[in-house]
């Protein structure tokens, strides 16, 4: 059975369900402080979380760049994988 759920930006009013949007000055599990995108699937084993943005013309030099992690003190985790 598949369990799809629209998230709001920011809504964290269900946080069981997941959440995704923006949280600045947070430390990592390395000890950096950043700003982040923040995204967790809902609290359920092997859960899942995905995102669409709308289609956007990009230069062709572009170059995407970031990191991967964990919020410092993160617990329950049965690990990560990621597709762009």
């Amino acid at each position: 059975m598949r369990d799809t759920q629209n998230l709001a930006w920011n809504d964290r009013t269900l946080l069981e369900n997941g959440f995704v949007g923006s949280m600045t000055n947070v430390v990592m599990e390395n000890g950096a402080r950043t700003n982040v995108l923040h995204m967790h699937p809902k609290w359920v084993e092997n859960g899942t979380i995905k995102a669409w943005l709308p289609w956007q013309l990009l230069p062709e030099s572009l170059i995407l760049s970031g990191w991967i992690g964990f919020l410092d003190g993160a617990v329950g985790t049965d690990g990560i994988s990621f597709q762009i």
